[in-house]
């Protein structure tokens, strides 16, 4: 069951640069942050797909969504983001063998993956697309198109692809949307299965054949089942990859490293058709620290090895196209747009991703727009607000874009931190034992540079939190990349403070016992 804690009244926290160390119960978590850390690190490190991306453990309704697909080709929908949402989220449930589960990490299904193929095409992937490719064979392999339940065959009849009795085709398709090349030897006289339908499946058909969205959106703003749609793309491959990068990265992993390595070639396959925030948090995760001067010298010899590999000028370029497609897509007033309208937290990703490309006159500009425009929208409490994920979420991101940005915005840096830390709930969570708002709030205070000792709550409960395979959960109670990646940054911010406050803590005197 789901406890909820009320908010802490406001307190004001001075800076731990103005106070003596204290955290008296620091030593114990410092320990037990070092093998969280480790554990989530293998846990990350286990999840990752053999093509180097990650991708959510529960995933979504692949079925469902890729019904939506074709509700939206059906009634005509004009909506290129909702349908680009949609098919990277069908996208990133794919299995390994090419085909869908009907839902999360069960087994292969012909129908759902029929399905899912066909809403790809109608949307426009080409034949030739590598993920169509793998659904191909994998649809071959489960028996071909003549097995499809009834349900599927249905959604085919509609679209001209078979035939079925009492269906009439409405919709005409050109032979490129098609799934001719579907239809093997044997296809037409294999009886397509009946099995109970879906409630949502049948209001998704029952649209289709009525042709009135405006009543399916009803049905799916109000049915619980609409969120495993992914209309808000809660499994999108490049975020879950962007993060696990972020995450191992901030533990110290060699940037050479195998799995690293193919993390960043996924990354660069995916990231350039995402969202403004897709985009953001991969130029973070791709962002080449070492190119400071001030760079360790294991990242500099990694660097050398990586020009003698050949790597360097790709991955250069791509964060070259990264940040440009970023900058043509700022507002005048230095923001960035989330579903049409400026959004703090989209504002902040973006803001620090472009000040992590390096140095550049145009994203120099574009960084000092972003940081002027969130500055702006402070609201009077300290905190920014954001309708992609909420006051807690963003005010964390703009905490960490700001602070970016050296001394320049000091006080609203501290009304941040101290509007997080007045919003902590009693057991040191944030926003309903949220364990992503949790870890980036921790990783803001952290940055921020308040006292430590408030945060060892928050600590122990992401501690606490953490599945027995090291990772944590989302939303679903299933192993989240993203939220494995932000609580591993957030604990490893942690540890590295906690751990150099310590050090500097007065020592009592030792005091000579005579024999």
């Amino acid at each position: 069951m789901m406890l909820r804690f009320e908010s802490r009244p406001a307190r004001r926290v001075r800076s731990i640069r103005s106070v003596a160390p204290r955290l008296p119960g620091a030593a114990p978590l410092i320990d037990g942050a070092r093998v969280a850390i480790v554990t989530a690190r293998a846990a990350l490190l286990a999840r990752q797909s053999p093509c180097g991306a990650w991708r959510s453990g529960a995933g979504i309704d692949a079925g469902l969504t890729a019904r939506l697909v074709l509700l939206d080709l059906r009634v005509g929908a004009s909506d290129p983001l909702r349908t680009e949402q949609l098919c990277r989220a069908l996208r990133g449930a794919q299995s390994e063998s090419g085909g869908w589960p009907a839902a999360g990490d069960g087994p292969v299904d012909l129908s759902c993956s029929v399905l899912a193929y066909f809403a790809l095409k109608s949307a426009g992937a080409s034949p030739a697309d590598p993920d169509l490719r793998r659904a191909r064979q994998a649809i071959a392999e489960l028996g071909g198109l003549g097995g499809v339940d009834l349900d599927a065959q249905r959604w085919l009849a509609m679209f001209g692809q078979v035939a079925q009795s009492g269906v009439t085709p409405v919709v005409t398709l050109s032979p490129k949307q098609g799934v001719a090349e579907l239809i093997g030897a044997g296809d037409a006289t294999t009886s397509a299965v009946a099995r109970p339908i879906d409630p949502l499946a049948e209001a998704l058909w029952e649209a289709a054949v009525n042709n009135r969205p405006a009543d399916l959106a009803g049905r799916l703003h109000h049915d619980t089942q609409a969120e495993t749609l992914a209309v808000h793309a809660p499994c999108d491959q490049t975020l879950n990859t962007a993060a696990a990068l972020g995450g191992l990265l901030a533990t110290g992993a060699d940037p050479l490293d195998g799995a690293i390595v193919a993390g960043r070639t996924a990354l660069g396959a995916s990231a350039a058709d995402g969202s403004i925030l897709a985009r953001a948090a991969a130029l973070l995760a791709l962002a080449d620290a070492g190119r400071a001067a001030d760079a360790p010298p294991w990242l500099r010899v990694a660097q050398e090895e990586e020009v003698a590999a050949g790597t360097a000028a790709a991955a250069d370029e791509l964060r070259a196209a990264l940040a440009e497609s970023l900058r043509a897509e700022q507002q005048a007033d230095g923001s960035w747009c989330s579903a049409g309208s400026a959004d703090a937290l989209t504002t902040a990703v973006a803001v620090r991703a472009l000040a992590s490309a390096g140095v550049h006159p145009q994203n120099a500009q574009a960084c000092g727009a972003g940081r002027k425009y969130l500055a702006v929208q402070q609201q009077l409490s300290g905190g920014w607000d954001s309708s992609t994920l909420g006051p807690v979420p963003a005010t964390a991101a703009v905490l960490l874009a700001l602070a970016g940005d050296g001394a320049e915005h000091t006080v609203a840096i501290e009304a941040a931190a101290n509007w997080l830390l007045a919003h902590q709930h009693a057991s040191g969570a944030w926003c309903k034992d949220d364990t992503a708002a949790t870890a980036a709030a921790v990783e803001a205070v952290v940055e921020a540079g308040m006292e430590l000792d408030a945060l060892e709550p928050s600590v122990a409960w992401l501690l606490d939190a953490s599945a027995d395979d090291g990772g944590w959960s989302g939303t679903d109670d299933a192993f989240c990349p993203q939220a494995t990646a932000a609580a591993l940054t957030a604990l490893v911010a942690w540890r590295d403070a906690a751990s150099r406050q310590l050090a500097t803590a007065p020592r009592p005197a030792l005091r000579l016992v005579r024999a």
